[in-house]
């Protein structure tokens, strides 16, 4: 509940709410909400710190209906004016206490810094809590569960209320008890239940929540009347009478391009107007204006709960539902812990069980959040986060039948009324150890949405147990409107560690991605696949992709670019690869993929086993521009095959190999077909390959400071001679084996004309242009050995004129 000052804005302390300070008006409005347990005077457990005026204490008179007048004294609430069941749950709090910590109880509930104690002690006393013990202030209302019964929904909704309205507190189990209830436990600002040592079971037949939050269930007001414009923040509705600065407010249809809500926190109020002017949420960057105009639309208007903390040992849904709806949010009582409209908050559960469902843990509208599911064998998702999210620390581990964990703008519609950004998570690890459909992390920012700063500390990894692979996939999903679309900003995934059982350790599709990075240890059939899948045909275009990528044991293609992509910079940083049965280390092979950077950085590969592919097996779509930076590769062989880049189909506007060494192989570049408008060498080597270069393809080869190039055959192999090679550079020192002592050109350079006197071979090979020029290596032709230029006729000798007509 928003706790408000004396002029109706909020306040805050080290919860940032409280102490509370109460108008008249909300006085009887919470007595009021307590009438169906209570009508005597005990009910004034529910505020006896109500202040007088501007939070000095004194004597205050409360009315409520069906109450009559009770006068709070000055001194305090005398404790047999309590309820009933709450001096009971006082009294088994000072029994569970030792008796070194018990305080003299002067039968008074004393105001304490804005708090109600539940007992004359010290919280730190309570072992039950260590955690947050040295984190909250004396005077908290602290409660024991004890035994566990039949049912225990009332009176740990009960204890769960008297700790809301005392300004917080503390509901503690029962080390190995095993609560059951049958409705939704309903947790308020400033509270901990605590039931790290006992479990919680959903009762047969319940179909409902087992946790939520207090201000989403009790929204301040609700209407149907809202409107708002497109680009706008200013909200006309008729709760503008009732809206105070910091409450949230919910506009259906206004976000989202109008497939979700429009939400945001109340930055200011003009009564007059009838309007609510939205500011954005708590600590966020996330801005709170409509994407879409609505009129008539209904609204929600809440306040923030902060400070709730839950802690479960085995929560335990069992087969209770709902698993679908129809309209939007009509499924939401199939989440386990759902958490809509908080701040500064925690949920831990050690273990959790379902056979039906939907999502176990389910915060969305949050800030500032920690949540942590330690071992999960759940129906449908383990973790779903639903946008608008900010500043969130996940930890996940288990198995489930659909994804394991999913950051999400939106979802189908049945599973949620809040859709948004999803800003700043940061993943501690995700193991997922038996995912029988889905993904271990699936991002989907969804309909006008932005999911921005993912980062994993530690790894994404696990196991599969069947169905679909275990995975990392940032894809729309086209199932619905409000699943398609959306845009991804900075993702990290960390590192990545997938068994061999698994297959297709990244996919992509239909998402704009800024900057993707990742580490990816490969012990998969397809580690890489940037893929829409699913039906996606929407391109996903990806600004840049870093990976690091180490594979081990057999690998088919290691990156797979199939389909739709376009790629800015894919830049790959390789340790290790040995294929399996003539598959590539990358293969693109759509018509309608498009990468205008391929890097390959410093790539370290010894290859395990010879290949008929290459490395880099590119048979369809666009690359702009290839780059090996600094290779150190080796081949086992140099059979036919075995070369880094394998042209065969598409179109590339350049391929260059900077530095390094390429060892043994066929060829460093086969272009059998396609289009590539150059080759560049520069100051590299190739240590005792069969060529250089062997082309199918009409190209431009600049060879530049090369260093040695050591060839058992040719540097230069054109596959016939109507293919005409361009020859430029600085030239290179060569050598080889091959029968003809020309190492640089085969017989098939009729149509291959050099254009600098670096390049060295024999004359009467190469192609005659006017303006080309080389060093001629053939002392017995007519213009001798040295340097020569063409008049597209014959070759000249720049030192004696002599000339050699071919």
């Amino acid at each position: 509940m928003t706790v408000l000052d004396a002029t109706g804005q909020p306040v805050g302390d080290k919860y940032e709410y409280g102490p509370f300070v109460v108008p008249a008006s909300e006085s009887t409005l919470w007595l009021d909400e307590l009438e169906e347990q209570t009508t005597t005077a005990g009910s004034v457990v529910a505020r006896p710190t109500v202040y007088a005026v501007n939070g000095q204490d004194g004597e205050v008179t409360i009315t409520a209906a069906g109450l009559g007048a009770y006068v709070k004294p000055n001194t305090g609430v005398p404790k047999t004016d309590l309820a009933a069941a709450v001096q009971t749950s006082l009294g088994k709090a000072d029994d569970a206490l030792p008796a070194t910590e018990k305080g003299a109880d002067d039968g008074v509930a004393e105001l304490v810094d804005g708090k109600v104690p539940a007992a004359q002690t010290d919280m730190a006393a309570i072992a039950a809590a260590p955690e947050l013990s040295a984190a909250i202030a004396d005077g908290l209302a602290v409660f024991s569960l004890g035994d566990a019964t039949e049912n225990d929904t009332d009176r740990i909704n009960t204890a769960l209320t008297a700790c809301r309205l005392a300004g917080g507190g503390v509901v503690y189990g029962k080390p190995g008890a095993d609560y059951k209830i049958d409705d939704t436990l309903i947790i308020g600002a400033g509270t901990l239940l605590d039931l790290g040592a006992s479990d919680l079971t959903l009762l047969p037949g319940s179909n409902c929540q087992m946790v939520t939050n207090y201000s989403d269930r009790v929204p301040v007001g609700t209407a149907t009347d809202a409107a708002v414009t497109s680009g706008s923040a200013v909200v006309t509705t008729s709760l503008a009478s009732v809206a105070a600065v910091g409450m949230t407010v919910y506009v259906d249809g206004a976000g989202s391009n109008g497939y979700g809500e429009l939400i945001g926190l109340v930055g200011s109020v003009d009564t007059g107007a009838g309007t609510i002017t939205l500011h954005k949420l708590h600590g966020t960057t996330i801005p709170a204006v409509a994407s879409a105009t609505v009129s008539g639309a209904n609204i929600q208007l809440s306040n923030v709960d902060a400070d709730v903390h839950i802690r479960i040992r085995n929560a335990k849904r069992g087969a209770n539902g709902p698993d679908s709806g129809v309209a939007r949010g009509s499924a939401i009582a199939g989440h386990s812990i759902f958490l809509r409209g908080v701040r500064q908050y925690s949920v831990e559960v050690q273990r959790a069980t379902s056979t039906a469902g939907i999502s176990f843990i389910w915060p969305t509208n949050a800030s500032h959040g920690t949540v942590r599911l330690w071992d999960a064998d759940v129906h449908r998702t383990g973790v779903q986060v639903v946008g608008p999210i900010f500043d969130l620390r996940l930890y996940a581990r288990g198995r489930c039948t659909d994804d394991l964990v999913n950051l999400c703008g939106n979802v189908y519609r049945d599973q949620t009324n809040t859709s948004g950004d999803v800003v700043g998570v940061t993943i501690e690890d995700i193991v997922n150890s038996g995912t029988t459909n889905g993904s271990a992390l699936k991002i989907n920012p969804c309909q006008g949405n932005f999911v921005d700063g993912v980062v994993v500390e530690g790894r994404i990894g696990g196991v599969r147990n069947g169905g679909a692979a275990s995975r990392i996939t940032i894809m729309e999903d086209i199932v619905e409107e409000e699943t398609t679309g959306g845009t991804c900003g900075s993702i990290d995934l960390g590192v990545i560690d997938f068994p061999a059982s698994s297959s297709g350790v990244l996919g992509f599709g239909g998402v704009a991605i800024r900057s993707l990075k990742a580490h990816v240890i490969g012990r998969t059939v397809h580690p890489v696949r940037i893929n829409p899948g699913d039906g996606n045909t929407t391109p996903p275009v990806i600004e840049s992709v870093d990976l690091a990528l180490d594979f081990t044991g057999d690998i088919g293609e290691g990156v797979q670019l199939l389909n739709y992509a376009t790629i800015g910079t894919l830049k790959l940083r390789v340790k290790s690869f040995t294929p399996s049965a003539d598959r590539s280390f990358l293969r693109m092979n759509s018509a309608n993929a498009r990468v205008r950077h391929l890097i390959l950085d410093t790539p370290q590969i010894t290859v395990g086993r010879a290949t008929t592919v290459g490395l880099v097996r590119l048979t369809a779509g666009t690359v702009d521009r290839v780059s090996f930076i600094d290779p150190n590769i080796v081949w086992p062989v140099t059979t036919n095959g075995c070369v880094c880049v394998l042209l065969e189909g598409a179109t590339v506007g350049g391929i260059l190999f900077r530095d390094g060494e390429v060892a043994l192989g066929d060829s460093v570049v086969r272009a059998n077909s396609g289009a590539v408008s150059t080759v560049r060498f520069d100051g590299f080597r190739h240590n005792a390959g069969q060529r250089l270069l062997h082309s199918g393809l009409a190209t431009v080869v600049h060879l530049d400071a090369a260093r040695r190039i050591d060839c058992t055959q040719y540097a230069l192999y054109p596959q016939s001679a109507a293919v005409a090679l361009t020859i430029r550079g600085t030239g290179a020192e060569s050598s080889g084996s091959n029968s003809t002592g020309n190492v640089l050109l085969n017989t098939n350079g009729a149509a291959s004309v050099p254009y600098s006197l670096g390049i060295r071979g024999d004359a009467s090979v190469f192609g005659k242009a006017a303006g080309a020029m080389m060093w001629n290596t053939n002392a017995s032709l007519a213009c001798g050995a040295g340097p020569v230029i063409s008049d597209g006729t014959s070759w000249k000798n720049l030192y004696s004129g002599a000339t050699y007509t071919p």
